[in-house]
């Protein structure tokens, strides 16, 4: 499946990851729509960008700590929060992601 939408190009684009423990892997579609995958980050974790692409991605997965045992990923485009999702609980794979059509 391809990735989301974000909107326009010029648009400002902010993924934002707060956890209780640091971050196995953070995986986002940058300015120009390629993947980025950035592992072991602490939180914390946030990037910004101005959107390049004529179809950008807003695609945010976060891989948290399996010590961790909550974990909240946002994606805010131009001031507006377009997506925010929580998980809670521990485990292996205490996975969380928030996505913009």
């Amino acid at each position: 499946m391809a990735p989301a939408a974000a909107g326009a190009p010029g648009d400002a684009v902010v993924y934002t990851v707060t956890s209780d423990a640091p971050l196995a892997a953070v995986s986002y579609y940058d300015a120009t729509g390629v993947l980025q995958i950035l592992n072991n980050q602490p939180v914390p974790w946030s990037v910004s960008f101005t959107s390049k692409d004529t179809s950008p991605s807003a695609v945010l997965s976060v891989a948290a700590n399996p010590t961790g045992q909550k974990t909240t990923c946002t994606i805010t485009v131009n001031g507006t929060v377009k997506d925010t999702q929580s998980k809670t609980g521990s485990g292996e794979a205490n996975l969380v992601q928030c996505s913009v059509v």
